[in-house]
């Protein structure tokens, strides 16, 4: 009789053994949360006077634009999406009115 005991007190304890250890493992994740970059659509006209001089010299400037986005990033850096044409292709450019992409 002692060894049904036995045996069931051993197969409880690696039971709840592992239950705990599995809790533990849950309760020990990680959470990265990563900052999403602030989007604003914007006209042509409050565009930067640079980034604007920058587009019409560009490759792109034959293009219809369709939208345009402010784009500020997590560490302040802004950039400008430009949308262009009836395929949505987007081409950005830095402060400076460079084509970054």
């Amino acid at each position: 009789m002692k060894s049904p005991i036995k045996v069931l007190a051993i197969v409880a304890m690696l039971f709840f053994s592992s239950a705990i250890y599995a809790t533990h493992l849950q309760n020990n994740k990680e959470t990265v949360l990563m900052a999403q970059p602030v989007k604003t659509e914007i006209t042509v006209d409050e565009l930067p006077e640079i980034v604007r001089e920058g587009f019409n010299l560009s490759d792109y400037s034959s293009m219809a634009i369709s939208k345009i986005y402010k784009v500020v990033d997590q560490g302040g850096t802004v950039t400008y999406e430009f949308v262009l044409g009836d395929n949505n292709d987007s081409v950005i450019f830095s402060e400076e009115g460079k084509v970054v992409e």
